[in-house]
């Protein structure tokens, strides 16, 4: 199979053939890789000392063992012999070669003993500065999906610099990617610790108690991908404070409760935003956000928090009713109405939930003044402002309060109880 060295930047008819068939070798590749009978060959190991004099093997078996992994030990190191490919392709004067050698990592990962993991991460952050943009819009891709397939917290450090160079790139779509990849390696982070590699990617375990002795590693890699985030929104270029305005609320659920009220400055912020299009999505976010912290867990200090959300988000929401911009009311109306149907949705699972013990009649006594400030806004706040909004002079805006109410009047308790069992 040959790899071509001609230059991917090229429009030349000349030098499209090879690269087509360059990316078809590409895909064959990652086929080879993924059904090759050599990927459980006993071979495979490297019984070379590490650092603190241990066998690969030895350390490589504590490594499993610490998080419970249950994978054949062959084909955690059958991707080694197929790295020499992915160097060759790397160094390719190519685009499409070392596109193709960086999108080989996920499907390696897995694969590779430490020694050749750490070759593999050489190869993804060179890739993370080329001077090429389509390989770095690439590698951003794959940093996406092998956030995913870590189980092992010695790499969690090398993702979170390449959050932040990702937020540093020239190119607005790049530093965008950067708060896609931040939250997802956020919602991961725990699998790192905590995740067993037998149960795959799906697997998402929550974050530990405060107790538990790896909350303290985690959370101080908390503190080195929160300040991603907060730079992205201060972002010069829209398309970057849009993405942030977007994914706020998986950030807020992948970060947990000690990190609530940043992330709430951060959507103020967004809220005031000079561009109409972040301001419409930052809108949107409100509900969503609101909805992680009322629906993640049932106790009365995080209904007391609910309400401070709301409390924090409604001022600057509502004076986005005077916004010059239709597209923006629009989105106001779609907001209000979800929030309206969260919220009565809540009161509405209250009222039909089996009858209280003696001490949960205790807890419901303090979490009633919560309980009130939902009622409080949903009577003062949010049925004022659809009705301010059914009487908009644009035709958009009308129907888009109409339906709000409509949409509210039908509520959805069974989807608020299925996602309280499903955080619970």
């Amino acid at each position: 199979m040959r790899l071509s060295e001609e230059d991917g930047g090229s429009s030349n008819s000349e030098n499209a053939g090879p690269l087509n068939d360059l990316g078809s070798a590409g895909s064959l590749l990652k086929l080879i890789i993924l059904n090759c009978s050599m990927m459980r060959s006993p071979e495979c190991f490297a019984f070379c000392p590490s650092e603190n004099g241990q066998s690969l093997v030895e350390e490589e078996q504590r490594v499993l063992a610490a998080s419970s992994t249950h994978l054949d030990f062959h084909g955690r190191h059958a991707g080694n012999r197929f790295l020499a490919v992915v160097h060759r392709l790397a160094a390719s004067r190519s685009i499409s070669a070392r596109i193709t050698a960086c999108s080989l990592g996920p499907v390696l990962w897995g694969h590779l003993d430490r020694p050749h993991q750490l070759q593999l991460r050489g190869v993804i952050t060179r890739a993370l500065h080329d001077v090429d943009v389509m390989v770095r819009k690439s590698t951003a891709a794959v940093l996406h999906e092998i956030a995913e397939l870590v189980f092992d917290s010695r790499a969690v450090p090398w993702l979170i610099l390449m959050c932040e160079r990702a937020m540093t790139d020239p190119e607005p779509q790049l530093r965008a990617a950067a708060m896609t990849l931040t939250w997802h390696l956020a919602e991961h982070l725990p699998n790192a610790f905590l995740g067993d590699a037998s149960q795959g990617s799906r697997s998402v375990r929550r974050l530990p108690p405060k107790t538990d002795p790896t909350y303290a590693e985690v959370y101080l890699l908390q503190c080195k991908l929160l300040p991603v985030a907060t730079r992205l929104a201060e972002d010069r270029a829209p398309a970057v404070r849009l993405a942030v305005a977007a994914q706020c609320d998986r950030l807020c659920n992948a970060l947990g409760d000690h990190w609530y009220s940043v992330i709430i400055d951060v959507l103020q912020a967004l809220l005031g935003d000079g561009d109409e299009r972040v301001r419409g999505e930052a809108i949107l976010c409100v509900p969503r956000l609101t909805e992680v912290v009322l629906v993640s867990t049932t106790t009365s200090a995080t209904n007391l928090r609910g309400v401070g959300v709301l409390e924090a988000l409604f001022p600057v929401s509502v004076k986005l009713v005077e916004d010059p911009s239709p597209n923006v009311r629009v989105a106001l109306a779609t907001a209000a109405g979800e929030l309206l149907t969260l919220l009565v949705g809540l009161e509405s699972l209250n009222e039909i939930s089996p009858p209280l013990t003696s001490q949960e009649q205790v807890n419901a006594a303090f979490e009633r003044p919560s309980q009130w400030g939902y009622k409080k806004h949903v009577d003062e706040t949010l049925i004022p402002l659809l009705q301010r909004l059914l009487d908009d002079s644009e035709p958009e805006v009308t129907s888009s309060a109409l339906r709000a109410v409509t949409n509210a009047s039908r509520g959805n308790v069974r989807e608020i109880q299925a996602r309280k069992n499903s955080t619970s």
